[in-house]
């Protein structure tokens, strides 16, 4: 019959942390990048990982298009992506509300905030 009493030897075991839920950020996000309008479009996702397009108005009353991936650190909000080349990216946060950060295009660096 084994001993129930631990070895005093022994480490202490930490019970399992359950996994943080991944929340669902697919969807069309709205909202600015600097002065212009911004559209994120995510139609897919795969845990934290997604992909989809990103337009901004330009001052000429056109749009600019470019697929995106990018992922969510789910501990702590830290959202990033990138369109393919890494010419238009982006770095910010997401919570219960909006997603915030800069978004970086053509080497300017512009305050982003968007929302469902």
């Amino acid at each position: 019959m084994p001993d129930p009493v631990p070895d005093a030897d022994s480490e202490p075991v930490e019970p399992d942390q359950p996994e943080a839920e991944v929340p669902d950020l697919r969807g069309m996000w709205t909202g600015m990048v600097g002065t212009k309008a911004f559209i994120l479009r995510l139609q897919a996702q795969s845990g934290p990982a997604f992909s989809g397009r990103a337009e901004v108005l330009q001052p000429s009353g056109t749009w600019a298009r470019y697929s995106v991936t990018g992922s969510m650190d789910v501990e702590t909000g830290a959202v990033s992506f990138s369109n393919l080349t890494g010419a238009v990216s982006f770095t910010g946060s997401v919570s219960d509300g909006p997603m915030t950060g800069t978004m970086t295009a053509d080497g300017q660096t512009e305050s982003l905030e968007i929302s469902r």
